[in-house]
């Protein structure tokens, strides 16, 4: 007689909102401070360099990126910048950021209106987007995985400030915005 064993193949429930803030709070509040300076160095650059002309596309907001990663690594965060590299989508910067805390994978992207970016033919994003592990060296040197990946999405305000910035856990990936499903999102 032969034995059977059945595998699921569910996934473990995400966690909630509630849950995941529980947990991440002490971040979010470090995210949100590092996107801020580096919206207000972007302020600086074009009221100096710019003379009141438009800021170019994406270069504000590879700056804010850039200034973010600065300020995250001086308060003791390991920051990964991501460039994907067959992701073309002419409206969106192709790098994020990544940050691993507490068995959370964090990807810092800029979203219009908080709506989360599609994936393009990036494998490594749909990967993210359907939670796929991350893998990544600990503080220990050891190998080691996320558990749930978390998107936090920013935009600019009008006066080119951090309007808002979003947390939310991708389910499903999509090439396009709209094809994107999030378990949730809150501001």
């Amino acid at each position: 007689m032969q034995n059977l064993s059945l595998i699921s193949l569910e996934p473990d429930p995400l966690p909630s909102f509630a849950d995941t803030m529980a947990e991440v709070e002490q971040l979010m509040r470090l995210l949100y401070e590092s996107l801020d300076a580096g919206a207000t160095v972007c302020r600086k650059y074009y009221e100096q360099n710019c003379d009141g002309e438009s800021p170019e596309p994406h270069l504000r907001e590879m700056i804010v990126r850039d200034q973010a990663k600065r300020y995250l690594a001086k308060n003791g965060l390991r920051v990964t910048q991501l460039k994907e590299r067959r992701f073309r989508l002419a409206t969106e910067p192709l790098i994020s950021l990544l940050v691993h805390y507490k068995g959370f994978a964090f990807r810092v992207l800029k979203a219009k209106k908080g709506i989360a970016p599609g994936c393009g033919t990036s494998r490594r994003r749909r990967q993210f987007y359907n939670q796929a592990s991350v893998r990544y060296l600990g503080d220990d040197g050891k190998p080691a995985g996320s558990n749930t990946n978390l998107l936090v999405l920013w935009d600019f305000s009008p006066g080119f400030g951090i309007a808002t910035v979003w947390l939310a856990c991708p389910q499903i990936a999509g090439a396009r915005s709209q094809d994107v499903v999030l378990a949730w999102q809150e501001a």
